[in-house]
């Protein structure tokens, strides 16, 4: 018994300042979309894991799991009935795929029936940050119990820590170079990002070697996965995939380029994108791939029962 996925939503700012910036609004309405899509109330989900890495002003406590879980209504107050374990993970542009995993674990030995998994992305601060260059954004992933074989086959991380240096994300408390309305520059918390030259180089290489070695651990050829859903960043990586791989042409999702640059959302954009899209159906081995600076990769086998 594995866990399989019943669902994936997508959300991405509407008109309002407000929305532009919200990490928690953005989780709720996918995750809305999600779950109407697999046709469940929110009271039946057993675990609600926040992936997001960049959030609204920073926050880091409480977990904004929690946020998400009340504003969703599910079980936000139990009272002896249904309960739903919510938390936060981080682990960049894997979270999703991990996410999904700690489900596939909970489904696989019957404490759950259901979870869904969320991350977004936004720009903490309207007034100032260095180096972000994300899409605000958020994605969901639905995963119930699976009877009939199909689900979750296998996942595994390969860790690269000789390239640690190459990507950061810091938090300083620090003066704000950019004055207020009354002319102050006050203290608060400043996001950094900083990225080497050959950050994307490497992370490209280094995800041709954990596919390489994926696909070796369970014993199946590039030319076995019928579909791959990848990170969205570093950009260009899909398209590198389908180029030094021998998976085949037009078997690796690629989010238009009007989406921007999707950072840990980005898997969750791709296999809305190839549900919608009808691929999914129709594909039977389906791989996904996430990449996080440390570095990273992170794979999930998925087997997809084809109906006739």
């Amino acid at each position: 018994m594995s866990a399989k996925i019943e669902s994936a939503g997508t959300e991405v700012p509407g008109g309002t300042p407000l929305a532009k910036r919200n990490a928690i609004a953005l989780s709720v309405r996918a995750a809305r979309k999600s779950l109407k899509s697999a046709g469940l109330e929110p009271s039946k989900l057993g675990v609600l894991i926040n992936s997001s890495v960049y959030k609204d002003e920073n926050i880091g406590e409480p977990a904004v799991a929690a946020f998400i879980q009340r504003d969703l209504g599910a079980n936000p107050m139990p009272m002896g009935g249904a309960t739903t374990f919510s938390f936060d993970i981080i682990d960049g542009g894997c979270g999703l795929i991990t996410g999904m995993e700690i489900i596939d674990g909970l489904i696989s030995c019957g404490e759950i029936e259901h979870g869904i998994v969320i991350t977004s992305d936004v720009n903490p601060s309207s007034r100032y940050t260095v180096g972000f260059k994300f899409r605000n954004s958020a994605a969901a992933v639905v995963l119930g119990r699976s009877d009939d074989g199909s689900g979750f086959v296998r996942f595994r991380q390969y860790e690269y820590l000789e390239h640690h240096q190459e990507f950061s994300s810091n938090v300083t408390f620090r003066k704000d170079p950019r004055k207020n309305f009354v002319g102050v520059r006050r203290m608060r918390n400043i996001l950094t990002i900083e990225e080497s030259k050959e950050f994307r180089s490497l992370a490209m290489d280094r995800s041709m070697d954990s596919i390489s070695l994926f696909l070796e651990e369970v014993g199946m050829d590039a030319g076995d996965i019928d579909l791959v859903i990848p990170s969205q960043y570093p950009v260009g990586l899909p398209q590198e995939i389908e180029k030094r791989t021998r998976i085949g042409t037009g078997k690796v999702v690629v989010v238009p380029k009007n989406y921007g640059v999707l950072y840990s959302s980005g898997p969750g954009f791709g296999l809305h994108r190839a549900i919608k899209d009808g691929i999914w159906g129709r594909s039977r081995n389906i791989l996904f791939l996430g990449v996080s600076p440390g570095l990273k990769v992170s794979l999930g086998l998925y087997l997809n029962l084809i109906k006739e």
